[in-house]
């Protein structure tokens, strides 16, 4: 009765502590990315996270973008919240470089199929096939005369 009782008491014990360190260890674990790095989850756009860039063309059609526009140019002032849009990076598959044209063409190399016997011994192999048809054949006429 005794034993019963410990096992209870040990129960309960380690079910309360899981109920304890159950927040803390999904907290520090769910929030975590594929690769480890922390997931940001309640970001919340402030003014401190709203920023004003200005972008300007130059004489070539290239655009620029900075803080502050140089003299004389005319640009647009860009409202930009870096709270917003936040979102994981896509982990890319490296591409593998092209084959030539030339290895495509070529016929690849293939197994032959596996040969259950060899061909010299086909000839052979067919004998006994007719000498089991002819075991068969008065196998037949046997059976026919009993009956």
């Amino acid at each position: 009765m005794k034993t019963r009782t410990k096992f209870r008491i040990g129960f309960m014990v380690l079910l309360l502590g899981g109920a304890l360190m159950g927040p803390y260890l999904m907290s520090r674990y769910l929030n975590m990315g594929s690769d480890g790095t922390p997931v940001m989850r309640d970001v919340i756009s402030t003014e401190q996270t709203r920023q004003t860039f200005y972008k300007w063309q130059d004489d070539n059609g290239q655009w620029h973008f900075g803080d502050e526009p140089p003299e004389g140019v005319q640009a647009k002032a860009v409202s930009v919240d870096t709270a917003a849009n936040i979102l994981q990076p896509v982990v890319v598959a490296k591409k593998e470089p092209e084959k030539d044209k030339e290895e495509e063409l070529k016929p690849e190399k293939t197994m032959p199929l596996p040969m259950t016997v060899d061909p010299e011994g086909v000839k052979d192999m067919m004998d006994k096939a007719k000498d089991v048809q002819n075991l068969m054949n008065e196998r037949n006429e046997q059976l026919q005369q009993i009956q």
